[in-house]
């Protein structure tokens, strides 16, 4: 009988930290209250904006935080912070599959001017969605040029989150 008391006592223990903890958020800063506009420099969005610094506008949709930077009607740059509901849809098939910072981005779509990578990351993953007008620091003849910058610009934005 003790030994179904304490596998009893030993079950509602662990029932009650996972109750009170196993939600919690990553110890550090919460993802959600991310500045995402101060994590890239007007310069380096130039680079991908045909020399524009168009100002970031910040959004929460969803609860995910996001800036977007727009040139025009077709050039943006956006930058997200979030949580998939269903990390499988980009992990399965994706096009590309780049480091970016010691993880693993998930290109699903991208071409000589254009890329959509999200990057899993904990506490979050950090997305970019780039439309970008050719011009300096955008290679026409590199299918996937926009790709391999936007990694290195991600690379940035994990060292400014410290994650």
């Amino acid at each position: 009988m003790r030994r179904w008391g304490a596998i009893a006592a030993s079950s509602v223990a662990l029932a009650l930290v996972a109750a009170c903890g196993g939600n919690a958020e990553p110890s550090g800063k919460d993802w959600t209250k991310t500045d995402v506009c101060s994590l890239i420099g007007g310069e380096e969005i130039a680079t991908y904006l045909g020399g524009k610094q168009p100002h970031g506008e910040r959004t929460d949709t969803n609860g995910r935080p996001t800036c977007l930077w727009k040139a025009d009607d077709f050039h943006k740059f956006e930058l997200t912070v979030w949580r998939p509901p269903v990390p499988d849809v980009f992990k399965d098939k994706p096009r590309r599959i780049l480091d970016v910072a010691g993880k693993k981005g998930y290109v699903t779509s991208g071409t000589a001017i254009s890329c959509d990578l999200d990057v899993e990351a904990d506490p979050a993953w950090v997305g970019g969605d780039v439309d970008a007008q050719p011009g300096p620091g955008i290679d026409l003849n590199n299918e996937n040029g926009t790709c391999d910058k936007l990694a290195g610009t991600l690379k940035s934005v994990f060292t400014k989150l410290g994650w």
